[in-house]
């Protein structure tokens, strides 16, 4: 069941939409669904702006400041649905809006805004905080792709055999919380970094526990092999990494 907040911006969405769902009040996201991840349920929130909607709310901080933070402390899963036709002008840069039949540089009041001014920031937010971004022209295909998106996460996580030849690990995202100090120094492991760091930190959630594991216990943690197995001994017993 997806439930759609029944304010003015998301409400739109409830006729459209053919797989179950109803209006209710949601703190943060237009949309939100419960899934099937690779650990089990997951939390899914939809985030649907116009082009008018994103760069004010761009512009006013808004959405970094406040929508995006609640977002991602809600959810587990994090969509930003674009809705709108929009370009850069190949010749000037300025970001382009198409209405009434043609299209017309994007206007905030009196200002215009380069196209560079919101591709710089979607791009932030998918690579810095891991939010999935989507685009669509208008109503009908954005309730169109959230019916699709629904029946997508319903399905089991193994069920997806897409990138069966490939093993596919999740990107790592920009944390809403300071890490701790265990964290960062499992982090500055050499070869470890942010993403093998979290999955040794579920492991040895301290770090007596780090320096009493055995090699054979480094390996069990994914992504660690023999090799950067040996690394991390030689590095937490020795101060080197050979």
């Amino acid at each position: 069941m997806i439930s759609i907040d029944n304010r003015v911006g998301s409400k739109e969405l409830e006729p459209i939409v053919t797989a179950p769902c109803k209006l209710v009040t949601l703190q943060f996201a237009d949309a939100a669904f419960m899934g099937n991840g690779p650990d089990g349920p997951t939390t899914i929130g939809v985030e649907r702006k116009t082009l008018g909607d994103m760069i004010s709310s761009i512009d006013s901080g808004r959405l970094a400041g406040h929508q995006l933070v609640g977002l991602c402390n809600s959810y587990e899963q994090v969509y930003l649905l674009l809705e709108g036709k929009w370009e850069e002008d190949l010749h000037t840069g300025l970001l382009m809006h198409f209405k009434h039949s043609r299209w017309f540089p994007f206007t905030l009041g009196t200002r215009q805004f380069m196209g560079s001014y919101l591709t710089g920031f979607l791009n932030t937010i998918a690579a810095k905080c891991g939010v999935k971004i989507w685009y669509s022209p208008d109503l009908g295909h954005s309730g169109r792709w959230l019916t699709q998106l629904y029946r997508w996460w319903q399905k089991d996580w193994d069920k997806h055999k897409g990138l069966n030849a490939f093993h596919v690990t999740t990107p790592p995202q920009a944390m809403m919380h300071k890490p701790s100090v265990t964290h960062k120094m499992i982090k500055e492991l050499s070869g470890v970094g942010w993403g093998k760091s979290v999955k040794l930190l579920e492991k040895f959630p301290t770090m007596f526990k780090l320096l009493c594991a055995k090699k054979e216990e480094l390996m069990e943690v994914e992504g660690i092999g023999k090799t950067l197995a040996d690394s991390i001994w030689n590095e937490l017993l020795y101060g080197r990494t050979k």
